[in-house]
């Protein structure tokens, strides 16, 4: 979608924020590490075993690779709009872990490896979000890709190591479908156990729920401005706060909930809209060479353009593999409205891009 020079307004670069590197890899954590671990253990380990561990860190992998570009891009610009800018316990350890010969390790085939790595993807890429804070970082080309990167070990450490856990101390049978807490039961005494409920899947479902707010309703905020939705829609209370679009997120997110779908069919219902949207991302990522010539010879991750090409291309390929994957994985009715879904808004989006109210303001900068 293309605009003309009078829907285009440039707006300055804001001043630097006050974010820096330890507050943005605060927000990237957060951002990435849910209850989805809690939740998305038991259906990996359904599908392949002991070998979940193995699934988690090949998901962190290739959840890096769907990123990917974003780290280029947020060491070019700053962005203040996210993807709206972008478009406009070991010691008990009983079972085998380790042992690839095992029975329970590829416990449903390569077939089921390859489910559980899909499954696990969804939760391991959300530190990308922290892109969204270019306008709030004291300095946005450096500390978010940063960011970006110091939250991979992390992952790696405590995702890999709660999937070790989760499929080595009980029987698989188990463990299979059921949710982490189950294990730590087990594990763990009565007074740790608590301890652990309110340390781990509370807090971190609430981390997840207060960095996505944030973000999500950042894109939104920026879109009412620009006169997608109404100016009024994103107003904010005496703390700034868009108290409209965060609760129509809140009242969003409880529809799963109510119409009780199970975790596999959120996951995969995310990741669909996630890879088709990717799609619309990835031609934004192809033009920044072109579109920002002199920002991405200066930026510290500069490569060649070849190569630079290469890394997307990847990315997008990877996006195919995850929305195809979606596809086979849902039920053909929530495919089928789901795709309607995201088609109405795109009708949507070309409809009201006609309108007069609408006018895009910049929310790049190359300083």
């Amino acid at each position: 979608m293309s605009y003309s020079g009078e829907k285009v307004k440039h707006v300055p670069a804001p001043p630097p924020g006050k974010l820096g590197k330890a507050e943005l890899y605060s927000l990237s954590i957060g951002q990435v590490i849910g209850a989805g671990i809690i939740t998305l253990i038991g259906p990996a380990v359904a599908e392949t075993g002991q070998s979940t561990w193995l699934a988690y860190l090949v998901a962190i992998i290739l959840g890096f690779l769907l990123i990917m570009p974003i780290l280029f891009l947020t060491s070019t610009l700053r962005l203040g709009g996210g993807y709206y800018s972008i478009i406009a316990g070991i010691p008990k350890l009983q079972n085998p872990v380790f042992d690839l010969s095992a029975p329970g390790f590829f416990s449903q085939g390569t077939s089921g490896f390859i489910a559980a790595v899909y499954l696990f993807s969804y939760s391991t890429y959300g530190y990308a979000l922290t892109m969204s804070y270019g306008k709030d970082a004291k300095n946005a080309k450096r500390d978010i890709p940063w960011a970006i990167i110091a939250s991979i070990p992390t992952l790696i450490l405590l995702y890999c190591g709660v999937a070790i856990v989760g499929t080595g101390v009980l029987p698989l049978e188990a463990v299979a479908n059921k949710p982490l807490t189950d294990v730590a039961q087990v594990i763990l005494s009565k007074p740790l156990f608590v301890f652990f409920m309110i340390g781990g899947p509370i807090m971190a479902l609430m981390t997840t729920m207060n960095s996505s707010m944030a973000y999500y309703a950042i894109p939104i905020q920026q879109s009412c401005e620009d006169g997608w939705f109404p100016k009024s829609f994103a107003a904010k209370n005496r703390f700034g706060v868009s108290w409209k679009i965060m609760t129509v997120l809140y009242l969003v997110g409880l529809i799963p909930l109510v119409l009780g779908f199970d975790i596999n069919t959120i996951t995969k219902n995310i990741m669909l809209l996630n890879s088709v949207l990717s799609f619309l991302y990835s031609y934004a990522y192809y033009q920044l060479p072109k579109k920002y010539p002199q920002a991405w010879a200066k930026s510290k991750l500069h490569m060649p353009n070849g190569a630079y090409y290469v890394m997307v291309t990847v990315s997008l390929l990877a996006y195919v593999t995850v929305f195809f994957d979606s596809m086979r994985s849902l039920t053909p009715v929530v495919a089928i409205v789901s795709i309607a879904v995201i088609v109405c808004c795109m009708i949507f989006g070309f409809v009201r891009s006609k309108h007069p109210d609408v006018q895009v303001e910049t929310s790049m900068w190359e300083e």
